[in-house]
């Protein structure tokens, strides 16, 4: 009777570990440095003048995105054919701009406008369903 006693408390306190660590956390997990929610879309620029992705999906109406500057050279992100959505901007690595999109189902293109990037690629597709 002690060994199964002894098991079920073990169970419990592994249980009560793994539980706690699924919880929201004050930290800056998810994709956000200063607290706030995690952004519907992170996209992260680099110096290969590319995004991480070659697609981003979300879920329609009021779309928070994210933009991340993994690399050393600036960036833009901005959703072609979309009026009203403020440009998202970085400088330098590690850089963060976020903005939201009120977007209806359909697929967009976001591109970065830095001269000569996307043109060399920095362009992806954002699918909202």
């Amino acid at each position: 009777m002690r060994r199964s006693v002894r098991a079920g408390l073990v169970a419990v306190s592994i249980s009560t570990v793994v539980i706690a660590g699924c919880g929201g956390s004050s930290g800056s997990g998810g994709g956000s440095t200063d607290g706030a929610t995690p952004a519907d879309v992170v996209a992260k620029g680099d110096d290969a003048l590319q995004f991480d992705q070659a697609r981003y999906a979300a879920t329609a109406g009021s779309v928070e995105i994210e933009l991340v500057n993994s690399g050393s050279q600036p960036h833009s992100l901005l959703i072609e054919k979309v009026s009203g959505f403020k440009k998202l901007s970085v400088s330098g690595k590690g850089d963060i701009d976020r903005g939201t999109a009120e977007l209806e189902p359909g697929t967009y293109t976001i591109y970065c406008d830095v001269v000569g990037h996307r043109g060399a690629g920095m362009e992806a597709k954002l699918i909202i369903s």
